[in-house]
């Protein structure tokens, strides 16, 4: 099986992107601060040392990800890395390590960053936020820019579930002080919560959430932010070749030579049916079929004319004393 390269590193520059981001961002607002004068000269000394921390830190992070960039070159079982790959994206942190060390390519696990996000998707479900808020924070300008409406609300989204948490947890203070603190309008989401707040009325007639489509909301996000999908890279490549094999006599039989209809794959309704068309090339000024017996020339200005037309027309010259720049010089075309 002959596996395309794909790029080793994309979880590494990510991070470096999101850092030089974030870095030139904090810079750039303390400087503006101290142009209009929010802060004193005193308090702008302060901010820069610590500024000077922040940055020294996150230049040493941007050097250990190019380090892990650099050791990447190509392996030499390119499959044993993207099976370890598509073990650590489906949470099989165990069998990744052991198929790691067993052939030796521990250089290219990114367990770190799987671990990371599958653990706060966990805490989520769990009805805990901290982690999760923190990464939107980190990563807050990135996921606005993604263009993608689940990403760019979900910071939003989370803090609504935190808030619901808090309505069922009794901690009516903290939910109201956590309103105001980080909406600056209430969402429509938590507007029916707010006369259960006052009031302090019983909280249960309201469902309780398990927060699992927010979670599932987070690892979609965090995935794309990293330039993965909701499956890992060889499981879409198995799909896109498994394309190649599905076609519409799979809707009502079966053929267990088939690697579409193997139950074990389970992919004979998530991967859509291969689709050939039958076209056939025209000649531009009669309309006739062009093969091998009427060869196709294209000129410059994009048109392709059949060698039969060209022979019999008073219009087209394929010589190169052509008046028109665009009509000279035809070029022949070979149909594969």
């Amino acid at each position: 099986m002959q596996i395309v390269l794909m790029d080793l590193s994309t979880i590494q520059k990510a991070r470096i992107s999101s850092t030089l981001r974030t870095t030139c961002k904090l810079m750039e607002r303390l400087f503006q601060m101290y142009r209009c004068r929010k802060i004193s000269k005193e308090e702008y000394m302060e901010k820069l040392e610590k500024l000077k921390e922040v940055v020294g830190s996150n230049i040493d992070e941007m050097k250990r990800n190019t380090r892990i960039m650099a050791s990447r070159n190509e392996p030499t079982n390119t499959l044993n890395v993207f099976i370890m790959e598509h073990f650590e994206h489906i949470g099989c942190f165990g069998t990744a390590s052991a198929l790691a060390s067993k052939f030796s390519i521990e250089a290219y696990s990114d367990a770190d960053f799987y671990k990371r996000v599958y653990g706060i998707k966990n805490q989520i479900e769990n009805g805990l936020f901290e982690e999760a808020l923190s990464f939107c924070r980190e990563y807050r300008v990135e996921l606005k820019s993604m263009k993608c409406e689940e990403a760019a609300s979900l910071e939003n989204d989370l803090k609504v579930e935190k808030f619901i948490e808090m309505c069922h947890g009794q901690e009516f203070d903290k939910a109201l002080e956590f309103i105001n603190k980080e909406f600056k309008r209430v969402p429509e989401q938590i507007k029916s919560y707010l006369p259960v707040l006052v009031s302090n009325s019983n909280f249960r007639k309201y469902p309780f959430s398990r927060h699992t489509k927010t979670a599932e909301q987070f690892l979609v996000c965090a995935l794309k932010l990293f330039r993965r999908g909701l499956k890992s890279r060889l499981m879409q490549r198995i799909e896109y070749g498994m394309m190649a094999y599905k076609t519409y006599r799979c809707i009502n039989t079966e053929n267990n030579k088939c690697p579409t209809c193997c139950k074990a794959f389970r992919l004979r309704e998530d991967v859509p049916f291969n689709k050939h068309e039958i076209s056939i090339l025209l000649c531009k000024g009669n309309s006739e079929e062009m093969d091998d017996t009427n060869q196709p020339y294209v000129f410059e200005d994009g048109f392709i004319y059949g060698a039969k037309y060209i022979e019999l027309s008073e219009h087209i010259c394929a010589s190169s004393k052509s008046i028109d720049n665009a009509l000279r010089y035809p070029r022949l075309c070979f149909i594969l």
